[in-house]
């Protein structure tokens, strides 16, 4: 998953830089992945996508 990580990172920025609605899951986002939180990161997205 390292490779995804810099991926995620990626469009972690683009979506702060685009929309600043976005900073709610980018923030914890993008820690979790400067720490490879692989596990961490799978269930905030996942929670995330049940509140939409």
């Amino acid at each position: 998953m390292q490779g995804d990580l810099q991926g995620i990172m990626d469009h972690s920025t683009y979506l702060e830089q685009t929309d600043e609605r976005w900073l709610p899951l980018t923030r914890p986002l993008t820690q979790l992945v400067r720490g490879f939180e692989e596990q961490q990161i799978l269930e905030l997205l996942r929670q995330y996508r049940e509140q939409l």
